[in-house]
């Protein structure tokens, strides 16, 4: 691994907007407008919304280990985007979201030594993911470390630029034959 950064993550913040039913409007069944319910990403361009951290130890998280040098976050889902996949409708005036699913990414390389790790292709790392609002005392949204062994993304392990250097010298060579 580069540098000396020990701990690096990013905290997908997301907030929700609830618009409750219109009950003046229910003079009838086909009349009534339900609640509406949706989850989106915060902006994350200001402080305590900031998606890149660089925490001091494992599940550390807020606006106190937040990296506000670089956004090295990319959101993929943008702000406005409802990341509520299913809804479920409980009753006239109940509604919960049940499944979200949304993308974002991080730069394998940015180029920020002193408060990202910087990923290679020749190195194991130690995943840890947790949901949820965490404080030091929840465990239950905690999942167990997992490993990620970045050496079997490529034949080999190496680098993505060895092995696509290698990729193109094995077509040219099969092409000059």
């Amino acid at each position: 691994m580069a540098g000396a950064v020990t701990y690096d993550g990013f905290e997908a913040k997301i907030d929700y907007i609830l618009t409750p039913p219109v009950l003046s409007s229910w003079t009838t069944a086909k009349d009534f407008v339900g609640p509406t319910l949706a989850f989106e990403f915060m902006d994350n361009s200001s402080t305590g919304k900031r998606f890149d951290i660089h925490p001091g130890a494992v599940y550390q998280s807020g606006s106190q280990v937040e990296d506000a040098k670089s956004q090295d976050i990319i959101k993929v889902t943008t702000v406005g985007t409802d990341i509520c996949t299913e809804k479920w409708y409980l009753s006239p005036t109940a509604i919960t979201c049940v499944e979200l699913k949304g993308t974002l990414k991080r730069k394998r390389n940015t180029g920020d030594t002193a408060d990202d790790i910087i990923l290679d292709y020749n190195s194991k790392y130690q995943m840890h993911a947790a949901i949820g609002i965490i404080d030091t005392e929840d465990n239950a949204l905690k999942f167990a470390a997992q490993e990620v062994n970045f050496t079997q993304f490529f034949p080999g392990g190496g680098s993505a630029v060895a092995t696509t250097v290698a990729l193109v010298g094995t077509i040219l060579s099969s092409l000059a034959i």
